[in-house]
């Protein structure tokens, strides 16, 4: 306790701060605020802050040594939130409504319906009496107990609707902003217009992929929870819209984090009769249960969704659910059952959105007639991929078509060719902001033709790499598959 109110007036008040420590059960917490009090102002002794505190006003009289700890830390919460002028303690209240316990100056001016310049005043008073603490850049964050607190006291003083009203705007901020930054980051993929009137409040500034990435991982932590309370308040127009812009979640291979988004989403499309939403929800489940390796679950999800789509005549979620399909039974290696699912998925494509979606067919394809050893029509399919990926400015989806093409000139023979398509997809992938995935599969095959040249060690190098990050993306198969080829590769070179 001297470290924070100074070693002369601890030394002068030794009785005191002993009251201090006692009224405050010594929580550190509580301890910290307390102590704030002392030193925020200078003529202040720790007796006069003691007698503060044992004010009837914040009910400390009834506490005893064996006392309640938490009517001690309610004491010292009610003792703070009474220093606050009339707007610092509304927006107090209003932050207490947030789902998580860190946040950002923007978030607060849009609760409480602030412009920036006095939410950051507002904030500042909170500071300095302790309610919240400054985080990293214009952050803050709540101690978990005060985000209680604060809740609480948004109860007690703030009627029903207007707490509703400032959930709304909040909620209809934070799904606009999650658009903005998913159609930065992912321009390619197409996006469905809110249904709801959006809040009038500004969202940050944010101009290009670099700055929507920023603030997407900053809010991370925020998303599901975002999204939960979305549900839990029945607020199910503006969850929509969010889920449907929080594929972001996945970044890095976190897809239970996209799985829970798509979950919430699927809940929300449900519970607003929205059909066709339903029925996109069902193939994005399907594609991200794909990559946790749960392929039954993903299959249902399909068949749901193509079901769905036939009767509501929706051909863009028909492609998609014919083309989650044949992807599942081509990664299965039944090739030759994927090809109908794709074919017939083909034509419905076309025209659609950014052309994303054919050009995702158009190289699903490919790697289909590859694994059956047609070749030069697999060629002819990734080279229509990646000029549609190029023309919907899908950057990663580029990668995969380039490397698409790569596999077809090794099963031609032409290794050159091969090489200096892995080698471009490689860099291109390294370039792209948001996943680092999308290298490993032309590393892999980087790894084979270099083993086939001769150049064992560098193969063996690009193989590490991409079991690295197949590792990184829970991809245990495919990681285990890369490492028999080192432990042969190796076994090769010893002899």
């Amino acid at each position: 306790m001297s470290g924070i109110v100074g070693t002369q007036r601890a030394a002068a008040e030794p009785a005191a701060l002993g009251d201090l420590v006692r009224l405050c059960a010594r929580l550190p917490l509580a301890l910290r605020i307390a102590a704030g009090r002392v030193t925020s102002t200078p003529l202040c002794t720790v007796a006069e802050v003691v007698d503060e505190l044992a004010d009837d006003r914040f009910r400390l009289d009834a506490l005893s040594p064996g006392g309640d700890e938490r009517a001690a830390v309610r004491a010292v919460f009610d003792w703070s939130y009474q220093q606050l002028a009339t707007a610092p303690a509304r927006l107090f209240r209003r932050l207490g409504l947030l789902p998580g316990s860190d946040f950002s100056l923007h978030t607060a001016a849009a609760l409480a319906d602030l412009n920036s310049a006095e939410a950051r005043r507002q904030l500042e008073s909170l500071t300095t009496v302790h309610l919240i603490e400054p985080s990293r850049g214009n952050r803050y964050q709540f101690h978990d107990l005060l985000r209680v607190y604060a809740f609480d006291q948004a109860h007690r003083y703030d009627d029903a609707q207007e707490r509703h009203e400032a959930i709304e705007a909040f909620l209809g901020w934070y799904a606009k902003t999650a658009y903005l930054c998913d159609e930065l980051l992912y321009p390619a993929h197409p996006r469905t217009p809110a249904k709801f009137r959006t809040s009038a409040h500004r969202t940050p500034d944010i101009r290009d992929a670099a700055q929507a990435l920023s603030w997407l991982e900053d809010e991370r932590g925020n998303m599901l929870l975002v999204l939960q309370q979305a549900v839990e308040t029945q607020m199910y127009d503006q969850g929509l819209n969010l889920a449907e812009n929080s594929r972001f979640l996945g970044r890095n291979g976190r897809w239970y984090d996209e799985l829970e988004g798509a979950r919430f989403g699927l809940i929300c499309a449900r519970s607003t009769g929205d059909r066709q939403a339903e029925t996109r929800f069902h193939n994005w489940l399907g594609e991200v249960l794909i990559n946790t390796g749960r392929w039954d679950e993903a299959r249902d999800n399909f068949e749901r969704a193509l079901s769905a789509a036939r009767k509501l005549a929706d051909d863009r979620q028909l492609a998609n659910a014919l083309n989650g399909i044949g992807l599942l039974r081509s990664m299965l290696g039944n090739h030759e059952d994927a090809l109908p699912c794709f074919h017939e998925a083909l034509p419905l494509s076309r025209g659609i959105d950014t052309g994303r979606l054919e050009s995702v067919i158009e190289g699903n394809i490919s790697s289909a007639l590859s694994g059956l050893h047609r070749f030069e029509e697999a060629l002819r399919h990734g080279e229509r991929s990646l000029e549609l990926r190029r023309r919907s400015g899908d950057v990663a989806g580029a990668v995969h078509s380039t490397h698409c093409l790569a596999r077809a000139h090794l099963g031609l023979g032409q290794h050159g060719e091969a090489i200096a398509l892995c080698r471009k997809a490689i860099a291109e992938g390294r370039g792209v902001n948001y996943t680092s995935l999308v290298v490993a599969e032309p590393l892999d095959t980087l790894g084979v033709l270099l083993n086939l040249g001769g150049d064992t060690a560098g193969a063996i190098e690009c193989w590490r790499e991409a079991a690295a990050l197949f590792d990184s993306y829970s991809r245990p198969q495919r990681a285990t598959e890369v490492r028999a080829r080192i432990e042969t590769a190796g076994a090769a070179e010893a002899r």
